[in-house]
């Protein structure tokens, strides 16, 4: 099961609205699609108390009770998870995992995230971050990041060429 934003919600990813902490705000991003219990699981398993707080608070709700809550508003469950939001999770992977000991991996890496734009300049950043993982974690973590993120990021774009 996964969760949907509501109109709250959409309101604080709005430009210049900023109620919410970062994990939230990302928690946010990456709820539509997302499998619940992999949101939960989430920053080392403090993502099930971030859940439950936004549900809480009104910003996601259960698919039920959006479809009575939200007629109006086109459907977007089976919406994909934008690049931005990709992004912002895998800049909180970075600072997480490197910021505080390896400074200048964690610089690259950031650049590499502000310069992406597009699938194919995401997939290589993060391509780069599980790299780094692999390297400084192990690849039993950079495995688990993978697949983790294969829901997030498909491995091409749907309008590249197969």
């Amino acid at each position: 099961m996964s969760l949907q934003r509501t109109p709250k919600a959409l309101l604080e990813l709005a430009p210049g609205q900023r109620h919410l902490s970062l994990r939230e705000r990302s928690l946010l991003l990456l709820a539509e699609g997302t499998p619940l219990t992999q949101l939960q699981a989430m920053y080392h398993g403090q993502g099930a108390a971030l859940v439950q707080r936004l549900l809480e608070d009104g910003y996601l709700q259960q698919p039920s009770a959006a479809r009575t809550t939200a007629a109006s508003e086109p459907p977007s469950a089976s919406a994909p998870i934008s690049l931005a939001g990709v992004r912002m999770h895998l800049f909180d992977l970075c600072e997480r995992m490197f910021a505080n000991r390896l400074h200048d991996t964690a610089h690259h890496l950031r650049q590499m995230l502000r310069e992406a734009r597009d699938v194919d300049s995401m997939l290589h950043a993060r391509d780069q971050l599980l790299g780094a993982v692999h390297l400084h974690a192990g690849a039993e973590r950079a495995e688990a990041l993978r697949q983790q993120l294969a829901d997030m990021l498909p491995e091409r774009s749907l309008d590249t060429p197969s």
